[in-house]
Order: C-alpha cells, then sequence, then structure tokens
C-alpha cells in the first residue's frame, strides 16, 4: 500500500482500496480453482457439519459488522471494483490474476516432475489453490510451516506420502521466496525508495519509537 502511494502517486485511500481488490480477485480465483479440482478430479471429501456453522456464523456477524459500522468503506469498496474492472482493462486485470496462479502452480507441477512423480497440471493447480487459500491467516513469515502442511495435505490426496509432499513442499516453497526476492531486488533497483522513506512507514505503523 505505501509502494503504491509512493511511487504511482496515489492517495493513501486508494492504495488501501487498490490491495484489498486485488487480494479479493486473488480468494476468488484460489477458491474457484479448488471448487473446480474438487469436482472435476472426483476429490473425496467431507466437511464437517460444525465447521460448517461456525464458518457461516463468522461470516454473517462478519457482513453484519460491515454493513453496520463502515458503509462508506464497503461503497468505496463497490466504486473502485466497478471503476477497475470495467471494459478492457477489467478483463486484462482479470485474466493477469487468473494466469499468475496457474504459472504458480506450475512451479508445483514442475518440482514433482523434477523427482518424477504423477502430477497432473490439473491437479497441481488445484493443490497450490487449497495451500495458498488455506493461509487467509499467516502467523508465520510467508506462510512458513503453514504452506508446508495444506500442500501436504493437499497432494496426499494424489498418492503422495507424507515425506514426499515435505519434501517437495519445501522445495516449491524455497524457489518462491527466490523468485519473491529477485523480483524485490529489481524493483529496488529500478524505482528506488530512501531507507528513511522505508523507517517513516515503520514509524507511523508504531513498529518503532520516535
Amino acid at each position: 500500500m505505501k509502494l503504491l502511494s509512493t511511487r504511482d502517486d496515489l492517495s493513501g485511500g486508494d492504495a488501501v482500496h487498490s490491495v484489498i481488490i486485488l487480494r479479493l480477485l486473488d480468494m476468488l480465483y484460489l477458491i474457484s480453482f479448488t471448487l473446480i479440482g474438487l469436482f472435476i478430479l472426483g476429490v473425496d471429501f467431507q466437511i464437517p457439519l460444525p465447521l460448517i456453522i461456525i464458518g457461516g456464523i463468522i461470516s454473517g456477524f462478519s457482513i453484519i459488522v460491515v454493513l453496520r459500522f463502515f458503509p462508506n468503506f464497503l461503497k468505496r469498496q463497490a466504486e473502485l471494483l466497478k471503476q477497475g474492472l470495467r471494459g478492457k482493462n477489467g478483463l486484462f486485470i482479470c485474466t493477469a490474476v487468473g494466469v499468475s496462479w496457474i504459472l504458480e502452480a506450475a512451479i508445483l507441477y514442475g518440482t514433482v516432475m523434477v523427482f518424477q512423480g504423477n502430477l497432473s497440471m490439473m491437479e497441481a493447480v488445484f493443490s497450490n489453490s487449497v495451500t495458498v487459500s488455506g493461509q487467509i491467516f499467516q502467523i508465520t513469515p510467508g506462510g512458513i510451516a503453514n504452506y508446508e502442511s495444506f500442500l501436504v495435505f493437499a497432494i496426499r490426496l494424489f498418492g503422495f506420502t507424507i515425506q514426499e509432499g515435505y519434501t517437495i513442499a519445501i522445495v516449491t516453497h524455497a524457489i518462491k521466496f527466490f523468485f519473491s526476492y529477485v523480483a524485490g531486488a529489481m524493483a529496488i533497483i529500478l524505482y528506488p525508495i530512501p531507507f528513511k522513506t522505508v523507517l517513516s512507514w515503520s514509524r507511523v505503523r508504531g513498529v518503532r519509537r520516535r
């Protein structure tokens, strides 16, 4: 959000709304890929009734709170969504987001191929979607351990052992970290931001004392 408002001359509010909309698009694609995979791949699954009830209560309560206490925030989100996803621009954004998750799944697919495993691209997309969507609330940096646990669960549905699953999970996670750091380094080189500016962001968040 701070990068957007600094580099692209967006207001803080618009930067926040933009990031939220993109994250919602991410979750929409991940949940869609997961549901499609469940039915196309014939995955045998059961959702415990207590989990459905708890999830329904939490979702309903969250909707009520947002509608009651944050109506302006919700209205602004709807306006931004309408503006950003209209016409060719919206088609490009939605396509880019969907393709990006398929490409991320290709990392899992390629890793399994290197280990001479058997995993189709559809199964890789499903497994990656389950893994990432299962990290809505990340406790550790980069979802360490959380990522591995969800991925092991996902690919065990396709005949992989726990040991194989953790090996594949660690390798794919390392590749993603490497790519993220390389892309981040390139971004810093192409669009440098003074270190003092970054420190000022942390002070705004209350991380550092003045």
